[in-house]
């Protein structure tokens, strides 16, 4: 269901600003926490932002799979960069 995934999300948000709190000085740790959430707020505009400026351009539809085969090609490439950390 939908509300599965916005609290996916959420958790996933809430673990990850946890980690950076749990390792950021605590000196530090509202320059890291705000760093983190400027961090967090560009990686989810921008391909917002991508996607309807290519819908502009070309349809909404080509638009949506010209996102899908790059997030493809990039989920593709972690893995293979991971697998080749994992070689070293």
């Amino acid at each position: 269901m939908w509300w599965q995934d916005r609290h996916a999300g959420s958790l996933a948000c809430r673990a990850s600003l946890q980690i950076v709190n749990g390792i950021s000085p605590s000196v530090q740790r509202a320059e890291m926490t705000a760093g983190f959430q400027v961090v967090h707020f560009i990686a989810h505009s921008i391909p917002v932002i991508g996607v309807g400026t290519l819908a502009l351009i070309v349809s909404a539809p080509m638009a949506h799979r010209v996102a899908l085969v790059l997030i493809g090609l990039a989920s593709m490439a972690c893995v293979i960069g991971l697998r080749g950390a994992q070689r070293d």
